[in-house]
Formats: C-alpha cells, structure tokens, sequence
C-alpha cells in the first residue's frame, strides 16, 4: 500500500502562520492502521510528495545577500546557500517541534504491526533539500527515516503498484526552470515570487501605514497582516484583489497605503536582476501570451490600477485567462507520462486541488482493460473560498491524500487500483466584502 499526500508546507512561521495542527497527523495515521489491517497490507509506504517543508517563505531570506538567496543564480559555490537552507531548515523544525514528533510517533506506531518507509520526494518549495548531505540528513532524521545522504527524488515510480508520481510543479513555467548556461542552477521565477514579492508584502504594506500615520487598534492591524499573509491561500486566485478590499472596509485611505504597500513591493521585486533576466530570456516576438507576458501584465494592472478598479475588471480578466487556456497542463502531462511509463496511475500534487480524472481505457491480457486515471493529492493547508454570491469569503481547512494498492492487496482483478481521501474542517472563519 502507498500513500501520497503533499503540499503541507511547513513553514517557520517569519510570514504568517498557517502550519498544518499537530492534531490532524494521529488521525491520519489511526486511518492507515485500519486500513492496514482491513487490507492486510504486509508493507506501507508514505510519500511526501513535494512542498512538505516550505524552504523558501521566510523573512530569513530578506537579510541575506541577494546572490546567496534561492534564486541567486550567477553564485560560483552554494556553500553560502547551502549554510542559510539549514539554518532555515532548523528554524522550521524547532517551530514545528509537534507535528515533527507526531509524524515520527505516527510512522513509529505503523512500524509495530506494519514495515513502513517513508519517502520524501522534492517539489518546488523544497527543492534546496537537496542543497548538501547535511540538509538531506535533518530532513530523514526529523521525519523518523535513517539519516543518510543519499539526493531526494523528484520522481518515484512502483511497477508493482502501477504507478508514476511526481510534485507536479514540471509542468508549471513559473516553477521549474531548465539548468542551461545562462541559468546554472535551474532556479524558477517562482522562487523569487515568493521569497522576495508573496513574503515581503505585508512588511510593505504595515509600513506604508505606518508612515501615513493610520491610526489602527491592534486587532485592526492583525487583522490586515493575516489578509496579507494568506494571500496564498485564496481560492479562486482571481479573487485575491476582493479578499484584500475585504479588510480595508470604507478606509480610503488604507486602501490606498495598502495599494502603496504593494506597488513597493512589486517595485523591489521588478529591480531584482533575475527577475529583469528571467523576462527577458522568456520574452518571445512570436507569441504574444508567452510566460513573461502574462506575468508583466499581472505586474503592469498591480502596479497602475487601483484596488476598486482591479476588482471590477477581475472577472473579465477571469474569462479572458480561462479562455485562452484550453486544457488543464497537469491532465495532458499525466496522459503523457502514462502512455510513456505504462502505468495506470499518475499522482502530482502542486495545484493545492484534489482530483481524479479518467485519461483512458487500455487494453490489456486481463478481462477488463486497464485504467488510466490522473490523481492529485490537493494540500493540507486552509483554503479562503470566495462566496458564489460575492459576499465574502469561507474558510475551511482541508486533508487529502491518495492510496494506491497492489493487486494482491485489494481484490480488483489482479490490476492495481486507487482510493482517495479528502477530508474538510470549517475553521469558524470569515470575511465579509466592503461596499464601497
């Protein structure tokens, strides 16, 4: 039996705090033990598959020099780089103390009445886990696993279990990026969106108000902070402009420092010499919706359009953007790797949105043909849902993860086969949208 979850990102909490409860790893684990016993599973394996520990969303990162920063791509040596990942690493590890010993608790309590390994597979957020043997040791001994040296995989592959599996983020353009001369490292835009713009606004933005003299209570600018720092957590991502105007309330003038506040940092952000790289070398003459494109839009509305104005011009921003894309990259690359590997199920993660979805029918010697299903294994973190009547937002926490099963341990007609499960908590949260 193999188990994928992914995307808890475990963060030191420097930008906001939105770490996983140490309370949800028993349940999670008390489900594999009677799953075990119901299938009577001789071994399990658990998958972390990528963005478990979240190296790059920290304010450690602003004090550091630029070219030893994740996406220092012109460094000579990554010594410097590989001595800041541990120091984030520890500080991880000792905020999370809990959930770090309820996993090793957890894996500790299967491994009495099941053999169990754990197996941590990088994704983009995590990919500096492979910086050094040193950084590769903590991470196997904070998970329970023995502590060698040995690179984490971005890819794990079982024949027996029918399945390819993978953190997704490949098929993203902002979040992986080819090693080529120009670029040593391979180092994606993604790592400085969210080390150097996603992390840096609200400091931007709490200082901008500072600096007009906005008179908040407390409870006000916490409130105003948590907006900002859960700016990932909004879902659908459009309606990240409605979820900030939803906490400035009639203020104009705090809507202005926080329009002010952003412009900042979407400034320090465009100044960055990767990032005038990165654009440049993705800018195409034949295409006029390529990568660096739609990213010096996103920038251009950010940095010239007001917050009242953004959302209104959102949802046909919305249409435009789904309409050019006509198909999820994520199913057409699982169709690709499971026509390339054979195997019937591919599982990534990455989108922070569980899902199955059938690929196809392959005919095969058994009675049935195979199934090829795409499956992904959503997030842990909470979720801020926009209302369907616009009236705010909801959220609520979530738990999912994918299990698939060898023949031999579910009765399925000698084919491998899959079961899902996702999980949601109402967190007892909300906002509510301002009329202006």
């Amino acid at each position: 039996m193999i188990v994928f979850l992914s995307d808890l990102h475990i963060e030191d909490e420097s930008v906001g705090k939105h770490n996983v409860s140490a309370d949800a790893f028993p349940i999670f684990f008390e489900h594999l033990q009677r799953l075990g016993k119901r299938r009577s599973v001789k071994e399990l394996r658990i998958v972390l598959l990528g963005d478990t520990i979240d190296l790059l969303r920290t304010s450690y990162w602003f004090d550091v020099d630029q070219e030893h920063r994740p996406w220092g791509w012109k460094q000579d040596s990554l010594a410097p780089l590989a001595m800041h990942t541990k120091i984030v690493l520890d500080k991880i590890i000792d905020k999370n103390r809990n959930t770090f010993e309820s996993i090793r608790q957890g894996v500790a309590s299967l491994r009495k009445s099941i053999p169990t390994n754990v197996t941590f597979v990088v994704g983009n957020h995590d990919r500096l886990a492979n910086i050094s043997p040193v950084v590769r040791r903590r991470i196997r001994d904070v998970l329970g696993e023995t502590p060698i040296d040995d690179p984490f995989e971005e890819r794990f592959v079982c024949q027996r279990h029918g399945v390819v599996a993978l953190h997704g983020h490949q098929f993203d353009v902002y979040n992986h990026e080819s090693v080529s001369d120009a670029n040593r490292w391979g180092v994606p835009i993604g790592d400085p969106i969210t080390t150097e713009l996603v992390a840096r606004i609200p400091a931007c933005v709490l200082k901008e108000i500072e600096r007009q003299s906005i008179v908040l209570s407390d409870e006000e600018t916490e409130q105003i902070q948590k907006a900002l720092e859960r700016i990932e957590d909004v879902r659908p991502v459009f309606a990240v402009v409605d979820w900030l105007l939803s906490f400035v309330r009639h203020a104009p003038a705090l809507e202005q420092a926080m329009y002010r506040g952003l412009d900042e940092a979407l400034r320090m952000f465009r100044d960055l010499p990767f990032v005038r790289w990165w654009l440049d070398s993705h800018d195409t003459w034949t295409k006029w919706d390529d990568a660096a494109d739609r990213l010096q839009w996103v920038m251009w509305i950010a940095g010239h359009v007001s917050l009242q104005t953004a959302s209104r011009l959102g949802p046909a921003v919305e249409r435009m953007l789904t309409a050019l894309q006509t198909a999820d990259p994520y199913v057409i690359a699982a169709q690709q790797l499971s026509r390339q590997s054979g195997a019937p199920f591919v599982v990534m993660g990455h989108t922070h949105a569980p899902k199955q979805q059938a690929l196809g029918l392959q005919p095969s010697q058994a009675a049935s043909p195979v199934r090829r299903v795409y499956l992904n294994t959503g997030t842990w973190r909470p979720c801020h849902h926009r209302c369907a009547d616009k009236s705010g937002f909801i959220v609520w926490k979530q738990m999912s993860y994918v299990i698939v099963y060898s023949p031999e341990e579910r009765n399925s007609e000698g084919m491998p086969s899959f079961e899902t499960w996702t999980g949601t908590l109402d967190s007892g949260e909300s906002s509510h949208f301002a009329h202006h």
